[in-house]
């Protein structure tokens, strides 16, 4: 591995990092506010919103370790970002549909609990 492959990898690592942490922090607001629905719900909402940063994180990091750099020798450092950049798909794809899935599971649950105030 040369320092241009290293570096581009660690560019892809950053963004896809960064990307898992963008959408948990999108989420994260208005999914307190749906297990407020419910005050049963109150003791395990920071078990799911720190579940659901887990997956995030490790749904990038898997996928940031099962793609390589292969770009021919010589090639410049922004070419490796770009490679980085298209290779970032595949970790917007999977983190949407973990946290569609995640979002399906959620809603049951609470449907299925109802609301309740104490």
């Amino acid at each position: 591995m040369t320092w241009m492959q290293f570096w581009g990898s660690a560019v892809y690592l950053a963004m896809a990092v960064v990307t898992a942490l963008i959408v948990f922090v999108v989420v994260r607001g208005p999914m307190r506010r749906l297990f407020g629905m419910n005050s049963r719900m109150n003791e395990c909402c920071a078990f799911f919103v720190r579940t659901l940063f887990a997956i995030l994180l490790l749904v990038a990091l898997a996928l940031v370790a099962g793609e390589t750099m292969d770009l021919p020798e010589g090639s410049a450092f922004m070419e490796y970002v770009w490679q980085a950049a298209s290779n970032l798909n595949a970790v917007l794809g999977m983190s949407a549909v973990i946290l569609g899935g995640y979002i399906v599971v959620i809603v049951v649950l609470l449907l299925g609990l109802g609301r309740y105030h104490d």
